[in-house]
């Protein structure tokens, strides 16, 4: 695969294990792993929105670039704590360094300056959150720019802040929940999930050609896309026929 290929199937199966995940979390105690996968989900079709958008191969660059510059910055960090508080990590860091030494002989600072326009020192300090060089909410606006609405900042406006409780300490998602709530969350993120997995299979099938090697791919997904509503409808009615 080349590089934009590369890029597409590897955050896709990052999905699609997600997903194999929730199929496990199948009970509503798990709330808070569900909404943990919910947002990340959400980061991550953004990420496949974008790499599908990129028409001369900068944003795919970008992936591919920050993967070493991310790195690069947590070893420098783990080598300058452990140099200032004398701990002794041994063969680990002596990798570490020679990892940092290896990047410092490449092309490191034009790397920044040319995919982000950022200096060495500044990514040290941690300028450089996301390999897009963009917040989740500048993401979300790009994205919708090229399908010309607001879907995605609407999410995550209305639901961002709520996924975010069940990863960060604190009470603020759990303080005074009942079970009727957790029960919400729970049904919502499924919800959400689903519709996020079906539009990245969908990205997926075009880039690689699935949808023209299936007989009737698309049919069958939008088949798939409807598998929560239906069941939602048969336990309706299993419900009716036993009372």
């Amino acid at each position: 695969m080349n590089d934009r290929e590369i890029a597409l199937a590897s955050t896709y199966f990052r999905m699609y294990g997600w997903m194999l995940s929730l199929v496990s979390m199948n009970e509503n105690i798990h709330f808070q792993g569900i909404a943990s996968a919910t947002r990340s989900l959400f980061e991550l079709m953004l990420d496949m929105e974008l790499i599908q958008s990129d028409k001369d191969g900068r944003l795919v660059q970008q992936y591919h670039t920050f993967v070493r510059v991310e790195k690069y910055r947590v070893a420098n960090r783990i080598v300058a704590f452990s140099n200032q508080s004398e701990s002794q990590a041994g063969d680990y860091l002596e990798s570490l360094q020679k990892f940092i030494e290896k990047v410092d002989s490449g092309d490191i600072a034009s790397d920044l300056q040319n995919n982000w326009g950022l200096s060495k020192e500044k990514v040290m300090k941690g300028n450089l959150k996301h390999w897009t060089g963009l917040g989740v909410i500048q993401r979300a606006r790009q994205v919708d720019q090229i399908y010309g609405d607001v879907k995605n900042e609407s999410l995550y406006h209305e639901v961002y802040s709520l996924l975010s409780w069940y990863i960060h300490s604190g009470s603020t998602g759990t303080l005074g929940l009942t079970d009727k709530a957790i029960d919400s969350i729970f049904r919502l993120c499924h919800y959400l999930v689903h519709q996020m997995f079906i539009n990245a299979t969908e990205i997926c099938a075009k880039e690689f050609k699935i949808d023209l090697a299936i007989h009737d791919f698309n049919n069958l997904l939008d088949e798939a896309s409807l598998v929560g509503a239906k069941y939602i409808q048969e336990q309706g009615k299993s419900i009716i026929s036993s009372t």
